[in-house]
């Protein structure tokens, strides 16, 4: 490896000791990764112009302070065991940052903004406990996907890699997805409406950047997803949190004083976050004609639309859309990570303009290879095929789940009748902390976690998120009945 070291030699400090100091800066600071392996003394030697006998007491002088390793025959090495200097204590993403910095002060209006911002984490998309919202790896489609990669890494035809003028992602993987969005979500689209983005947040970032201005006001569901909450907030717009029940957002709560200032309205309805809820028909057209009264949009966020159990499907906001009002996101995360994480933009027709502006000054190129690869996968019907089958296997799970808390919890557990998604909202009507149920889950395998960060404020005591997707059945009700009997054996010391 080349290895830059600066010696100074009208510097009275020894040449080993400079070298020492130096390399051991490196260490810290993250440049000399933990495990990577040193030049020999020689090779060092000869790269900087030192002597091996200087190189040789600068190593010794590092290993017996711990930041290197070296074995018999085998080289020196970083030591895994020391831990790199952070610059700075790192932003745990709960509160706003330092803004106080001159740099800091050299920012935009809407950089300053950004720094001042409380993000919300902790959703499904941040925790491992729920595999970051993802599905279970060894139900991937991994192998299609890997020949169909490989048959277009094979460059047969290589025009084909030429530079496309699309700054909406290739058009014969726009013409796919309609297609496919037309008959299993029920859109109405053409080509030219859809954006192709590598992940759905980069959609939303456009909405909100496009559509918001400071003073305007957006409604949101309450509890909803913290990442849409954080673009809003992004731009100075302000959250008019409405209430969800087992029909999803409560439209007749939307408060009509502030019609003049709403712009927006962001929903879940095939999935929302993180109840499952689906939003009723009823529902979906009664939002529809607030928006058309009002002349505010929807953006009809699809992130977890593919598995719903409820039969049949109910048609999406978009396709039920007569006045051009409903944006709709969708993803393939649910259905392909990592393998994938493409995401999708549906646009009204009349902005379309200004999004294809936005994205020519953002991003013109896209990963050709991944466009034709996803455009195979869909026309060849891999897609539908590998949702079908996965689905079936994910409601049995969730039936399994729902079977064991039922028969353990009875009356003590409060289940969705229908929910849609990769994991259950559960809540729980026990006199115990929620620390204590999460130790009890913990201890027994069970992955828990609470809904609070959803919240805004007056988060329900004791309700929870369980992933079944990545759990068997097996596994299931042997982790449910061991949680209740952890907290049996809880409940029976607090009562001893």
């Amino acid at each position: 490896m080349d290895l830059p070291v600066v010696i100074d030699r009208r510097d009275k400090t020894p040449v080993w000791l400079q070298l020492s100091r130096s390399l051991r800066e490196r260490i810290l600071e993250g440049q000399l990764a933990a495990g990577v392996s040193m030049p020999s003394s020689r090779e060092l030697g000869e790269m900087l112009g030192l002597s091996r006998a200087t190189v040789v007491k600068s190593y010794t002088d590092l290993i017996s302070q711990g930041y290197l390793d070296a074995t018999p025959g085998g080289g020196t090495f970083v030591s895994r065991s020391v831990r790199r200097q952070e610059p700075g204590t790192e932003d745990t993403g709960d509160s706003a940052a330092d803004n106080s910095s001159p740099a800091m002060e050299r920012l935009s209006v809407e950089g300053q903004r950004l720094m001042q911002l409380r993000i919300a984490r902790a959703t499904s998309g941040d925790l491992p406990e729920l595999n970051y919202g993802s599905p279970p790896v060894d139900m991937l489609p991994a192998r299609q996907w890997k020949e169909i990669m490989i048959s277009h890494c094979r460059l047969q035809n290589p025009h084909r890699l030429d530079y496309q003028p699309e700054t909406f992602g290739d058009f014969k993987l726009r013409v796919a997805i309609a297609a496919y969005l037309g008959r299993a979500k029920a859109l109405r689209c053409d080509p030219e409406q859809i954006i192709v983005f590598s992940g759905s947040q980069q959609a939303l970032y456009y909405i909100c950047r496009l559509l918001l201005d400071p003073g305007d006001s957006v409604v949101v569901e309450h509890p909803g997803y913290g990442g849409a909450r954080n673009a809003i907030l992004s731009r100075g717009a302000s959250l008019l949190p409405v209430s969800v029940d087992v029909d999803g957002m409560i439209v007749s709560d939307i408060p009509s004083s502030d019609d003049e200032k709403i712009k927006l309205a962001y929903v879940t309805p095939s999935a929302h976050d993180p109840t499952g809820m689906i939003m009723s028909l009823d529902r979906r057209k009664a939002l529809l004609e607030w928006a058309s009264r009002t002349g505010a949009f929807i953006v009809e966020d699809a992130w977890d639309g593919d598995y719903t159990y409820v039969k049949p499907p109910l048609p999406s906001l978009q396709g039920l859309d007569r006045d051009e009002r409903v944006l709709y996101i969708y993803s393939f995360w649910k259905v392909l990570y990592p393998l994938l994480t493409v995401g999708v933009l549906v646009l009204p027709r009349p902005l379309i303009p200004v999004f294809e502006r936005a994205k020519m000054l953002a991003e013109r190129q896209f990963p050709l290879l991944e466009h034709y690869a996803l455009c195979e996968f869909i026309e060849e019907g891999f897609l539908e095929r590998h949702i079908k089958k996965t689905r079936s296997i994910y409601e049995r799970r969730r039936q399994a789940l729902i079977a064991a808390l039922s028969s353990v919890f009875r009356w003590s557990a409060t289940i969705p009748k229908q929910s849609s998604g990769l994991h259950l909202c559960v809540r729980f009507s026990m006199q115990f902390p929620e620390t204590e149920l999460l130790e009890c889950a913990r201890a027994a395998g069970l992955p828990l976690v609470s809904t609070r960060p959803y919240y805004l404020d007056n988060a329900p005591a004791c309700e929870f998120l369980i992933p079944f997707a990545i759990l068997s059945d097996s596994e299931i009700a042997e982790r449910v009945n061991g949680f209740a009997a952890r907290i049996a054996r809880l409940k029976t010391d607090i009562e001893t």
